[in-house]
């Protein structure tokens, strides 16, 4: 088997603090870190949310330096949205005798990549604590009371889509593999 770079709960050391019971309950909690990321209207709400992200992590037994390595391509995307944001969005200039970047696009972006962070790290963490049985089961149970034609059918696609996920990593590895040997490289993208 290849090792990945993403987190996989079974490879974890001891056994984790934190397993929800009740796949509902994980997947309540996710819908409300994602609601609450467009809900909040300033920065600071931002980073506490972004905080309660960080400690579900902790308590799921998820290694920091695990995410931080895995957030590595998310963090530069971060750093792409401030500056796009610093230089397209009008506002106070931060430089005087220059019009961009500005006070406000900065303050925009910061808050677009804080944002994209807990998106990101809360897909980690609710990845890493649910299986895709139990992903499948809290969809279905709460999809239910409306039709249960079509909690089913969401049930079966993200049982099928999340349990596939391992199977494009090691394809991924491979070809990586490939071609490396071959003297090619994929650091520049498919």
């Amino acid at each position: 088997m290849m090792k990945h770079h993403l987190y996989n709960p079974a490879n974890r050391t001891g056994p984790p603090r934190f397993i929800a019971g009740d796949p509902r309950f994980v997947v309540a909690g996710f819908l409300l870190i994602t609601v609450s990321a467009f809900a909040v209207p300033q920065t600071s709400g931002l980073v506490f949310v972004f905080a309660y992200v960080l400690m579900l992590a902790r308590l799921a037994g998820i290694p920091i330096k695990t995410l931080i390595r895995n957030g590595k391509g998310i963090g530069a995307f971060a750093l792409i949205i401030i500056a796009i944001n610093a230089v397209l969005v009008s506002g106070e200039p931060l430089v005087s005798g220059f019009s961009i970047p500005t006070r406000e696009g900065i303050t925009s972006g910061v808050h677009g990549a804080v944002r994209v962070l807990i998106l990101y790290f809360g897909a980690v963490v609710f990845l890493a604590v649910v299986s895709p049985e139990e992903m499948a089961r809290g969809l279905s149970a709460y999809l239910r009371p409306f039709s249960q034609v079509f909690a089913k059918r969401v049930a079966l696609y993200v049982f099928l889509t999340f349990g596939f996920l391992p199977l494009f990593a090691d394809e991924f590895e491979r070809v990586r593999t490939a071609q490396r040997f071959r003297g090619g490289g994929l650091e520049g993208g498919l």
